[in-house]
């Protein structure tokens, strides 16, 4: 576990997105690191770090980056930041994104079980990224879907977290 950091930012990942080309340090860094660091934080520090919008990189990055923030303050109850709702970090259509090699199916299918931040932004992942090590505060399971008490899966119109507007198309 990472240590409180006065200095974290949510915002200061737009920068890992120019500065690290390959897309496995990316993903690292945005879907486990970020986690990672946000839950170090005491609850008074949270809400400031990501308050700040990232600079927007005109990639799909922007995207993940608004998901994985948002996604991080509904599992703390707390309010997510305005930026999060800007139309430019949504992915129209949605991004399958994987960290495991093409040529290896998953098991675990990203549109069935992506938690709803990562839905409603459009960035559908393996969920089993989101684990301890990755950042989260709970083991996934197959499961953990139930945890939030939400519908059996398949969702034709999957529900949104309370302050979530239905998905904006660009």
């Amino acid at each position: 576990m990472r240590e409180f950091d006065p200095d974290f930012e949510a915002a200061a990942y737009s920068g890992v997105i120019g500065r690290y080309p390959d897309f496995s340090t990316r993903y690292r860094m945005v879907v486990c690191d970020l986690p990672r660091c946000f839950h170090a934080q005491p609850r008074e520090e949270q809400i400031v770090a990501m308050a700040r919008p990232p600079r927007l990189t005109g990639t799909r990055w922007d995207a993940l980056l608004a998901a994985v923030t948002e996604h991080l303050a509904w599992e703390h109850e707390l309010e997510p930041p305005e930026w999060v709702h800007e139309p430019e970090r949504f992915c129209v259509p949605a991004w399958l994104v994987t960290d495991w090699p093409r040529d290896e199916p998953s098991d675990v299918d990203p549109e069935r079980f992506s938690p709803p931040a990562f839905r409603r932004h459009g960035t559908l992942i393996d969920p089993r990224s989101l684990d301890p090590r990755g950042g989260e505060k709970y083991h996934w399971t197959p499961g953990w879907l139930n945890t939030w008490n939400l519908p059996e899966w398949p969702w034709e119109n999957p529900p949104a977290y309370p302050w979530a507007s239905p998905a904006r198309s660009q």
